[in-house]
């Protein structure tokens, strides 16, 4: 499936000046528009990075520049959110959740709950249920105000069949991330008549991990070869080419992939080993800024005074905590996610905002720039200095396959719940953790026992909060064979 990567991600690299150039002057063209008179229905062009951590972009602070297009955009024409947080940590709930404004608990698709009595939920290993039918979805408000609407992806969780883009006129998954940007390459070249809202989910940065032009892979390369692969390493090279890590791979003889025997202490990566990691994954979010790049050039050029936004689904963990992947936890390396909004005439330019928000507040912000409807919960008022009301909330189910197979902190629902400068995480395994985020942002230094009489208080409120993560209990989602097969490749069933 990612077969074609190496010599298409070569050229990005090598012609990365001219991209810079062109960026730029589709940067200054957009930014005229505040100039201009701006339309009732601007055109709308939502991009997801996939498994995007805010932390490895430059805009957020990382040393490499990972994301020249992501952050220039929000520098020269967009608004920049520096603390958001997707209400979930995994690619199904996270959707359902910008796609709906509500939260997994809410919405009801994310994993089953343990112990349902419903024995048609397990299906290949994973155990998910479906997105609410009665909720109106972005797609469907856009397609009932006149807007053509079209989602592209690269990912199977966004097939039309699964229900999480019901209401795309248009809606495919396609090979890989270079097909999705062909393809709404080709939808810009068409005569422009209704406005038009185009999603798409660029993928690259999930695992497996390849190998890409980035200046800071190629002293790697030694490593993933077979002769001289490390011997942690050598199991899980990437069949093919380009070379690269797939620790989702089950291999002959063990008993659970590279993943799972991490998680259960038979497989020991060493520090030099999640550098090798973290840098393939850096070089892959940095050419996936790269295909935005290339899709938001061609949308520039006629569509000054539209709307763009970027933003991601979850993180990805490398060891921190002791886990990796990104399922069963609600830390920061996992769900928080960047941001960028420009919509030239409606909003400000190179602002960035400090006040925490969520992924799900994107619905009533989007209905609202582009003149469809204005609903509570929008962030333009927070843009413009005003509170955000009400807490920031996450959940992550435990998958019934890994809690059985691995145990421990998989068994169990972990929930976030952040006020003001307080996080409390804690599990229905009866952990409780206390951070303070303004020191402590990446939430690595539990308080709870220091203050135990505030972790309760805010336990309390939290509980109240969450009263009803139990009430939504949806129908299993059935997948199709070819589904089950592309899933399998990104490491989400149980072999």
């Amino acid at each position: 499936m990612r077969e074609r990567i190496p010599i298409r991600s070569l050229a990005l690299w090598h012609f990365l000046p001219l991209k810079a150039a062109v960026l730029a002057i589709g940067i200054a063209g957009a930014s005229c528009a505040v100039q201009l008179e701006t339309p009732d229905h601007p055109d709308v062009l939502l991009v997801v990075l996939d498994t995007v951590r805010a932390d490895r972009l430059s805009a957020y602070g990382h040393e490499r520049l990972t994301d020249l297009y992501f952050s220039t955009l929000a520098e020269e024409s967009g608004v920049l959110f520096e603390d958001v947080t997707a209400p979930a940590s995994w690619t199904w709930p996270s959707h359902a959740s910008l796609f709906t404004g509500e939260p997994p608990w809410v919405h009801g698709a994310h994993l089953a709950l343990l112990n349902s009595g419903n024995e048609k939920l397990h299906h290949d290993g994973i155990d998910a249920t479906r997105m609410r039918e009665d909720l109106p979805t972005l797609a469907e408000r856009f397609s009932q105000a006149g807007y053509r609407t079209v989602s592209l992806a690269a990912n199977e969780w966004l097939s039309p069949e699964l229900g999480l883009v019901r209401g795309f006129e248009e809606a495919r998954v396609l090979d890989d991330d270079f097909a999705v940007v062909a393809a709404a390459q080709d939808l810009l070249r068409e005569e422009r008549g209704e406005p038009l809202f185009l999603f798409l989910n660029l993928m690259l940065p999930h695992g497996p991990f390849n190998a890409t032009g980035a200046p800071w892979v190629e002293k790697h390369r030694k490593a993933l070869q077979p002769d001289t692969a490390p011997d942690w390493l050598r199991p899980y090279l990437f069949d093919g080419e380009p070379p690269g890590v797939h620790l989702s791979k089950r291999v002959e003889g063990h008993d659970a992939n590279g993943v799972q025997r991490y998680l259960l202490g038979k497989l020991e990566i060493p520090p030099e080993g999640f550098e090798l990691l973290l840098d393939l994954y850096d070089g892959e979010v940095s050419l996936v800024d790269r295909l935005f790049g290339v899709v938001f050039e061609r949308w520039a050029e006629k569509r000054p005074d539209s709307i763009v936004v970027v933003t991601s689904d979850h993180g990805e963990l490398f060891g921190e905590r002791g886990l990796i992947e990104h399922r069963g936890s609600v830390y920061p390396e996992l769900v928080s996610v960047p941001l960028m909004i420009a919509a030239p005439g409606r909003l400000p330019v190179g602002v960035r905002v400090g006040t925490p928000v969520q992924l799900h507040d994107l619905y009533p912000t989007l209905l609202e720039l582009a003149g469809i409807d204005s609903l509570p919960g929008s962030l333009i008022p927070v843009i413009h200095g005003k509170p955000r009301p009400g807490p920031i909330v996450a959940a992550a189910w435990p998958d019934d396959v890994w809690a059985r197979l691995i145990g421990g902190r998989l068994q169990h629902a972990w929930n976030l719940y952040r006020v003001g400068d307080e996080a409390l995480v804690w599990s229905s395994g009866g952990d409780v953790e206390l951070y303070g985020i303004a020191a402590d942002p990446r939430m690595t230094s539990d308080l709870s026992r220091q203050r135990p009489e505030r972790a309760a208080a805010l336990r309390e409120k939290a509980e109240a909060t969450f009263a009803d993560l139990l009430a939504i209990q949806t129908e299993p989602v059935i997948l199709s064979e070819e589904a089950i097969e592309r899933l399998g490749e990104l490491g989400y069933l149980a072999e």
